[in-house]
């Protein structure tokens, strides 16, 4: 019998952050590029981004509830972020 090799590549990693856009019929649709939650990369790498083989960071996925509440918080969390620069600038204390 053949084994079955895993694939470690970044779409299959639990901090691969998939990117969604809205097409001409305003139905939501993947992209085939993403942002990884775990590590920065680097401009000259992005190009090859995502990685085929992963990265040292990379982890086995999640179940998909897991992972969508892993999306959820992230995007909270850049929000919180937006929101405090908009008190800044509109010089509310926090």
């Amino acid at each position: 019998m053949q084994e079955i090799k895993q694939i470690n590549s970044c779409t299959a990693c639990k901090h691969f952050l998939r990117h969604y856009y809205f097409d001409e019929s305003m139905r939501l649709r993947s992209a085939h590029c993403g942002k990884c939650l775990k590590r920065n990369i680097l401009k000259k790498d992005y190009a090859r981004f995502p990685f085929p083989n992963g990265c040292e960071e990379w982890e086995e996925q999640s179940s998909p509830l897991q992972k969508y509440k892993r999306v959820v918080e992230y995007a909270v969390e850049r929000m919180e972020n937006e929101f405090s620069e908009l008190k800044a600038i509109l010089k509310i204390a926090p």
